[in-house]
């Protein structure tokens, strides 16, 4: 378990770097970063099948926002690996939205 907590970090540590050595957009924090206690905003989104995916509707779970886009080649690198996050994670209640930001 504790091996899986740690790939689990590595994985994310590197999603977070991969994207953001990608992106061309800005991050401005609305506030000093308190860790834990910072929330997301909320937003809705439409999924592929047209149901619409609110975030403060699935606070009561945890969930991992995954932002890619398909021409970008760390991203779909890490697509593997979030194949493998939701068959292991999401019948233990992770749910996961992949937000494609280039397209």
């Amino acid at each position: 378990m504790k091996n899986k907590i740690i790939i689990l970090g590595i994985t994310l540590t590197i999603l977070i770097f991969g994207v953001s050595a990608f992106s061309f957009g800005e991050f401005i924090p609305n506030a000093p970063f308190k860790s834990a206690t910072m929330k997301a905003p909320d937003f809705t989104l439409k999924d592929l099948k047209g149901k619409t995916f609110r975030l403060t509707k699935n606070a009561d779970k945890p969930i991992l926002l995954f932002f890619g886009a398909t021409w970008c080649p760390a991203c779909r690198t890490e697509i593997p690996a979030m194949k493998n996050i939701y068959i292991n994670y999401t019948p233990k209640g992770l749910e996961i939205a992949y937000i494609n930001i280039g397209e």
